[in-house]
């Protein structure tokens, strides 16, 4: 098929190989795959050649060609060890696992494959391994154990974005999240656990409804015939997911009706046909959406008494199903309180609707948006200048929560819809990067930073989930604190002096050449603090500094500059490491911060910085300068 072709054809010649791969015709798949390896043959230690020999591998197991595909795992197993390519080390024992027809062995290589997937931190393949142990635990009759897995599983999905049909075909695998969830329900149920059965379900239902939008805005940006019919394939396949759902759910058996099953029905159905419109009739159709939502404050009588001003409340609500995608995930706490009968306020919403034509302007709104929320917490989310309502698939921060007591102390994160008093928070319209812009009057808060499985679950420090996509968790990448000074730490969490406002912090490397983080001064005169522009990339920079925005001269950095770089940037897809310092800048400098990034990013440096950085990392409740300073030393050293 192909001979002396160009690296392009042959390229071309493989990706046509996955397409009709992803679309079930596996005989033909693994002919266009094997005539593009034929090209590359003579490249043996090649990294794409390496991914297109896993991608065929998994078409023989398709294909039932076992002994054919166990020997071509074996084989690319041994390569990756001599060329050094570890990444695929993991990718090699599942499917040598998978293709053995000794169970004893098989079990073994699930084994190796899980170790080593940790080792390497490679969620997919550690997903994926961990669902072979799954299925041995279940053969002998393990079902706790097996339960055990299925947990771990759910936290390894929060740092695996989800490419088409939830299958990693470039890369050698197929993992299939319904079978996984569908099993991991049924054995809660054969377990009598009816109550996590549900909240597992309620899981799915929302990651299902994000791969809808994901389906969707890849309509909206790419006319590509192929992909369109790639993409109504993929929807009539998720039809099928939904009604196996529903179905799953209707005969989950339960004690107490704490969560309204219909209402979830009916918003899902809703995410597949309307998720860029508003629905006047959503009042009389689905009572019960807005419940996840006002649930947490203290009546209904309250909160329409707040909603005099109609034109207030409107920055609350995006599209009719996006509010539900939004939260119906939060805490199972949350999920599982009381009901709240939104009756009332649900037909008072959809008549502002239509008093401001939000059908109409419901991605350029530019009211001025005040509203106050009387409750345990107060909320208040306020608008200044402008600001774009945008389609849900473009929103990539979503809310936060923190608790404060009266006296203003810090308490801690809480995954419930409270936000602090007086927040202001605009969210940009961006497709490709994740902004945000918040003022608050003494504390700053900004959070985009992939979930990892090191997290742990200390309230205290550690925040919990708080979106509805599980792919990132509310973790602070700056605190800023108008109070505080140099040489003034607060004992609180992440507690870091503030870094000198009017600084524009550079990232140059290979990675994100010229990237920039702005810290800009406005409305100072309140005391508030304001961050111009976020950027959180997915890649560590070999090379860091920071410059001053105005004199362009090398700047200082403080404890919370390199908790801020810290924190963006997370290496081998471990936790982002904290990185907190002393207050002042006696230690802080841009070669610091050099230095510190080269040694993650090299050689033996890597791991000694990483040892240190972890050790360290959850001292930060209550930082003590002396507590930093040996690893200071020893990074400074690198």
């Amino acid at each position: 098929m192909l001979s002396g072709k160009s690296n392009l054809e042959t390229r071309a010649v493989q990706q046509l190989g996955i397409l009709l791969w992803m679309d079930g015709n596996t005989a033909e798949a693994i002919s266009y795959m094997e005539s593009a390896l034929k090209n590359e043959r003579a490249s043996r230690g090649n990294y794409k050649s390496l991914q297109n020999r896993l991608a065929v591998c998994s078409c023989y197991i398709d294909a039932g060609r076992m002994e054919l595909a166990y020997q071509t795992a074996s084989d690319i197993l041994q390569d990756c060890r001599f060329f050094q390519f570890n990444e695929f080390v993991p990718q090699c024992f599942i499917l040598m696992s998978v293709a053995s027809s000794d169970e004893r062995e098989s079990a073994a290589l699930a084994d190796s494959a899980y170790y080593w997937a940790n080792f390497y931190y490679q969620w997919p393949a550690l997903f994926k391994a961990n669902q072979l142990l799954i299925v041995e635990y279940n053969k002998s009759g393990a079902y706790n154990e097996a339960l055990k897995k299925y947990r771990q599983g759910l936290t390894l999905l929060s740092n695996i974005q989800p490419k088409a049909g939830f299958r990693w075909y470039s890369e050698g695998l197929t993992l299939s999240l319904p079978e996984f969830f569908n099993e991991f329900i049924n054995l809660l149920i054969r377990t009598r656990q009816a109550d996590e059965a549900m909240i597992i379900a309620d899981q799915y239902n929302t990651l299902l409804q994000h791969h809808t939008l994901q389906l969707n805005s890849a309509i909206f940006k790419n006319s590509d015939q192929l992909q369109i019919d790639r993409y109504i394939r993929l929807k009539e396949h998720l039809s099928i997911l939904k009604r196996d759902w529903i179905s799953l759910v209707s005969s989950t058996q339960r004690t107490t009706a704490v969560v309204d099953t219909q209402a979830i029905k009916k918003s899902f159905t809703l995410s597949f046909d309307s998720l860029l419109t508003f629905q006047t009739e959503l009042a009389s159709q689905n009572q019960n959406l807005f419940r996840f939502y006002f649930q947490n404050f203290t009546s209904p009588e309250k909160i329409k008494e707040s909603m005099s001003d109609k034109e207030s409340c409107i920055s609350y609500y995006y599209t009719d199903d996006a509010l539900y995608s939004w939260y119906s995930d939060r805490d199972s706490v949350l999920i599982h309180q009381a009901p709240f009968n939104s009756s009332v306020f649900a037909k008072q919403l959809a008549e502002l609707y239509q008093t401001l034509e939000a059908r109409e302007s419901i991605s350029t709104i530019s009211h001025q948006l005040y509203q106050e929320l009387i409750g345990p917490w107060k909320l208040k989310l306020a608008v200044k200048k402008r600001l774009k309502i945008v389609p849900f698939e473009k929103l990539y921060l979503l809310p936060f929560a923190l608790l404060q007591n009266e006296n203003d102390e810090f308490l801690g994160f809480q995954n419930t819809l409270s936000v602090h008093p007086s927040l202001s928070l605009a969210v940009l319209e961006t497709p490709t990067e994740r902004e945000i812009v918040a003022t608050v009057p003494k504390r700053v808060y900004a959070f985009a930073k992939p979930l990892s499985p090191l997290i742990q679950s200390d309230l205290s420090y550690t925040p919990l989930l708080a979106t509805s996509l599980g792919r990132y968790v509310a973790e602070p990448l700056i605190y800023l604190d108008s109070r505080a000074t140099e040489n003034k730490l607060k004992n609180s969490a992440s507690a870091m002096d503030f870094l000198l406002l009017g600084s524009e912090i550079v990232f140059d490397s290979e990675y994100a050449p010229n990237t920039r983080i702005l810290l800009t001064k406005d409305d100072l005169d309140d005391g508030k603090l304001s961050i111009g522009e976020l950027i959180a990339m997915n890649e560590l920079p070999k090379d860091v500094c920071l410059t001053n925005a105005q004199t362009q001269d090398p700047l200082k950095c403080s404890g919370l500059a390199v908790q801020l770089f810290s924190s963006l940037f997370h290496y081998q897809g471990t936790e982002s490491l904290l990185f907190p310092l002393t207050s002042g800048d006696s230690f802080g400098s841009s070669l610091l911060l050099k230095r510190y990034f080269r040694a993650l990013a090299e050689g033996d440096g890597a791991a000694l910085a990483l040892q240190k950085a972890q050790k360290y990392t959850y001292e930060v409740i209550n930082p003590h300068p002396a507590a930093w300073a040996p690893f200071v030393t020893s990074s400074m050293a690198h």
